[in-house]
């Protein structure tokens, strides 16, 4: 190697040092930041519960007696995606429809009770109850309320109210919640795994109520430190629901909704992956409300109560009007009935 060589070589490592150290810098810059959010984000979810002030909500009046046994309401609540905005969508939209399902629970309810006690609902809160600010390129664009609004101000107000109404009409509610790939914050593995909005507008919820010392509501949030916690199993009687958000399956573009992916995770998970086993199965995230029998159990994925979703129209090639499940189930029987709640009516 000649002289003239050697510096040429020379001056390209130092260049390429250079570009290292400057890397260096913005992925260090890069963590600090991601870590600010994550606590900036927390310590606001903190002082946004303890700023609710929330009175506790007057018990329902004794039903009378029935003949029957008592049963069970099951409340779908998912795929809100709070924050987007579309032709016919947005926060305000949401939160009227999110009221109305509610109304509707209860007429249902109040039908169910005719000849049997309907004391307790449990509702399972199945993800993607915000719609997240960084999840694609260009969402900054389609939504109507940034992050922190979706998880500190917009969605407490919301899930708060829900289940004061559920509260109003049932002596007890159990919620079960799991998480959304909407309540991711930035790419895949961009941040920890317990990372997650649907999990912190939980926590904040759950706060309040216990703020409230409210003693008819309880509430269950799959928490495993250091994981992705993205599965529960709710034992009701002799029968389990598992409860997901759906996004486990891969699908869009020409394959559709994935009918195949589905059956054969419900048959794998039944068959011993999933420790408790499980009876039935609930999720949401594909925003169209159908049910599917799969080797003596059933699927029931939920619908959304957002509108005219493009993506949806684009690579499902499917629509649906805004609706939820609501099912009504036996401790020894099982599911008994299901309900798909409209929520444009």
């Amino acid at each position: 190697m000649t002289l003239e060589e050697e510096v040429r070589a020379e001056r390209r490592y130092e260049k390429l040092r250079q570009t290292n150290m400057q890397l260096a810098r913005r992925l260090e810059e890069s963590k600090v930041l991601k870590k600010d959010l994550v606590r900036m984000v927390f310590e606001a979810a903190k002082e946004s519960a303890q700023s609710l002030d929330v009175s506790p909500v007057k018990s329902p009046a004794p039903q009378r007696k029935h003949a029957g046994s008592e049963e069970y309401a099951l409340v779908a609540l998912s795929d809100m995606q709070l924050g987007k905005r579309t032709p016919s969508y947005t926060t305000a939209v949401c939160e009227k429809r999110v009221r109305l399902y509610a109304d509707k629970i209860r007429e249902l309810t109040d039908i169910q009770r005719s000849n049997r006690p309907i004391k307790e609902a449990r509702v399972y809160m199945l993800g993607d109850m915000v719609e997240g600010e960084m999840i694609f390129p260009g969402q900054a664009h389609r939504i109507d309320a940034s992050l922190y609004r979706q998880v500190t101000v917009d969605g407490p107000r919301i899930l708060i109210e829900f289940l004061r109404n559920l509260l109003a009409h049932f002596e007890r509610v159990k919620v079960i919640s799991v998480i959304g790939n909407h309540g991711r914050i930035g790419k895949r593995g961009d941040y920890h795994p317990e990372t997650n909005s649907d999990l912190m507008l939980y926590r904040i919820c759950q706060m309040v109520f216990e703020t409230m010392k409210e003693p008819r509501l309880t509430w269950e949030i799959p928490f495993q430190p250091g994981e992705r916690s993205w599965y529960a199993v709710d034992t009701l009687g002799q029968h389990r629901y598992m409860l997901f958000h759906g996004d486990q399956m891969r699908g869009g573009g020409f394959a559709g909704i994935p009918m195949y992916g589905f059956l054969k995770a419900i048959s794998a998970w039944a068959s011993g992956v999933i420790p408790k086993g499980f009876d039935y199965a609930l999720c949401g995230h594909w925003h169209s409300m159908w049910s599917m029998p799969i080797n003596n159990r059933i699927l029931w994925v939920n619908g959304s109560t957002e509108s005219d979703n493009t993506w949806v129209q684009e690579e499902l090639k499917a629509r649906s009007d805004p609706g939820q499940w609501l099912l009504f189930a036996h401790p020894k029987i099982g599911v008994t009935s299901e309900h798909r709640v409209w929520l444009t009516k």
